[in-house]
């Protein structure tokens, strides 16, 4: 039996095991939270002038989507990053090379010569400066 601690909404005297951190009850307020108080933002203007409300609405606008699908099948939903390592794993997601938030990034935003298809792990390992 694993380890286990309790839930970490204050208050909350669930048990849950010690990687996980949230009860099931309260897995989804967290990131209810989350999206509120930080994707939400509508006071913070970004280098590229834009708020994290904007930009947060541009990433469920159905031009993104549409941009993200083809950049997908362009590199045959395989992270770009590994493959410059030499290994081949799957993408699902897909990165500004450019950063959306940098003062340049949102001219750039639907350009598919700064889009590439990457992997979450590698997405959180490059380096954002503007985040």
């Amino acid at each position: 039996m694993k380890p286990q601690k309790r839930c970490n909404k204050a208050g909350c005297r669930e048990l849950v095991d010690y990687d996980k951190g949230y009860c099931d009850k309260h897995l989804a307020e967290r990131d209810k939270e989350y999206n509120k108080y930080k994707r939400g933002n509508d006071s913070i203007v970004r280098a590229n002038g834009k708020t994290d409300k904007e930009i947060y609405d541009f990433y469920q606008s159905r031009e993104w989507k549409r941009v993200r699908g083809y950049v997908l099948m362009r590199d045959n939903w395989v992270c770009q990053s590994c493959l410059r390592k030499g290994r081949v794993h799957k993408a699902n997601l897909v990165d500004h090379i450019v950063e959306l938030r940098s003062p340049q990034g949102w001219e750039k935003r639907l350009d598919v010569d700064n889009l590439e298809a990457m992997n979450r792990g590698c997405h959180n390992e490059k380096e954002h400066e503007w985040s």
